[in-house]
């Protein structure tokens, strides 16, 4: 296994990311470490793996009683909070499907090209453009969990990460304040750039494109519009912080050291198909090969297989080679030769 991850790693570089680091562990038993030029311990913005922490987050919340699975989103935000449009459909939704994303909303939206507050503006989204049908992965679903987090819990979303830090032993971080440390993503936002472009959407903030991003969420509606902090992207971490929120799910919502952070019950609805490959929060498709995980826009990926007890994190860079690379296939290469090694 170590001789063929390492030259899966090796020969990638500068074809598919520019720097990556994979962690795998079975239980606390480390089974694979490599990098291809990045340090091990490198802080990697997380992109879409945020909605793992969001998801952890809000299911913390149920499992302590603060609200259910079944309740109606709508009941879950704070009263007036909701435009006509969104309030209809939202008392409708019952809060799980936003985390199976099978709620309805918008795949994505460019919050910043609008001078409106977010639930004003989806507001209007709603009502020029219905909720659909089915599963549809989304951004916008996931602002949506953020906000019911911080409603249901009263505290904002970095001190919920906070409080989940506390338990797991991690330091995922908002707006990291050494952005030195942080692995570089894209020269400005030229791919959010292209698709404002193409829905004929002018903003004019943009970060500059020849300035790599670094230290700072790469996601445009987490910077430009959420100040770096939101329920669907904006996280910062390490491989060992990854493998370390995949555990919990592993050890059946158990800590390291025993508590119980999350009711069993839900960690295994939460690794259950939902719908179109998705659990709550998780994604089931032959990405991750006998298991579950999740995707990040920047490169990133987490998998888990919870029969065999293994997690691993395949942090990558590939923002700035022209494309940019699609990882799908790299990915799933290297968690099913993890899985073949076992």
């Amino acid at each position: 296994m170590q001789a063929a991850l390492d030259g899966l790693l090796l020969q990638n570089r500068g074809k598919l990311y520019t720097r990556a680091v994979c962690l795998a562990a079975q239980g606390e038993n480390t089974l694979y470490a490599g990098e291809a030029n990045c340090p091990p311990d490198a802080l990697f913005d997380l992109a879409s793996l945020t909605k793992l922490l969001t998801t952890t987050m809000a299911l913390i919340l149920v499992g302590e009683g603060h609200f259910s699975l079944e309740d109606p989103v709508a009941k879950l935000l704070p009263e007036g909070t909701l435009g006509p449009a969104a309030a209809r459909w939202l008392c409708e939704v019952p809060f799980w499907r936003l985390l199976a994303h099978s709620a309805g909303a918008p795949a994505w939206y460019p919050f910043y090209c609008r001078p409106t507050g977010f639930y004003e503006s989806l507001d209007s989204l709603i009502e020029t453009q219905p909720p659909v049908q089915g599963t549809v992965y989304s951004d916008v679903g996931y602002m949506l969990v953020g906000e019911v987090v911080c409603a249901q819990s009263g505290n904002t979303l970095p001190q919920n990460l906070a409080r989940l830090n506390n338990a797991l032993g991690t330091q995922f971080a908002y707006n990291p304040q050494n952005p030195l440390a942080c692995v570089e993503t894209e020269f400005g936002n030229r791919v959010e750039m292209a698709m404002c472009a193409e829905r004929h959407l002018a903003y004019h903030g943009w970060r500059h494109w020849d300035v790599q991003i670094q230290g700072q969420a790469n996601d445009g509606n987490c910077f430009y519009f959420w100040n770096g902090t939101a329920g669907h992207a904006g996280a910062f971490g390490t491989t060992q912080d990854l493998l370390a929120l995949a555990r919990l799910y592993l050890q059946e919502g158990a800590t390291h050291s025993g508590k119980q952070l999350l009711p069993a019950a839900l960690t295994a609805a939460s690794l259950q198909d939902k719908g179109g490959a998705r659990g709550l929060g998780w994604n089931l498709e032959g990405t991750f090969p006998h298991g579950a995980g999740h995707t990040g826009f920047t490169g990133t990926a987490l998998w888990l297989c919870a029969q065999k007890r293994t997690a691993a994190a395949l942090l990558a860079t590939r923002l700035p080679l022209p494309g940019p690379p699609d990882l799908q296939a790299f990915r799933r290469q290297v968690f099913t030769t993890i899985y073949e090694g076992l």
